[in-house]
């Protein structure tokens, strides 16, 4: 059985280097540049949501029919730091996830699911200011 979608090899260089330079912009702590990192894009390919976002909206990637939850809050962590961590950690799923080079990464149902698990680890970590 074969993939019915093939992404193009540009395309996954672009993401690899899109990713490499997220994780360069964390560990140098370079906030104003990685805040506007566009995370999503509308039907359209406009921005929908940036990095600093304390939402993603990832409504043009979910199909409404199978569920009512388009996007990720990110407001319920009151520490910066642990904040931006979560970030980082939903963009990674968003674009490194799945089988490497090969196939797709996790569906966006998947993320927010995800993202609602680690949500409460966080916020548990939060709470006692880790």
């Amino acid at each position: 059985m074969r993939a019915l979608l093939h992404i193009p090899e540009s395309v996954l260089q672009e993401n690899k280097l899109g990713v490499q330079h997220v994780m360069e912009l964390f560990k140098t702590e370079n906030w104003k540049e990685l805040n506007e990192i566009v995370v999503s894009r509308d039907h359209f390919g406009a921005p929908a949501s940036r990095f600093g976002d304390e939402y993603w909206d990832l409504s043009s990637y979910v199909d409404t029919k199978i569920t009512n939850k388009k996007g990720i809050f990110f407001s319920e962590i009151a520490s910066e730091y642990l904040a931006m961590e979560m970030k980082l950690i939903c963009f990674y799923w968003m674009y490194v996830a799945g089988k490497p080079r090969t196939g797709p990464v996790i569906k966006t149902t998947t993320l927010i699911s995800r993202h609602s698990k680690l949500n409460q680890i966080f916020k548990f970590l939060d709470s006692y200011s880790f």
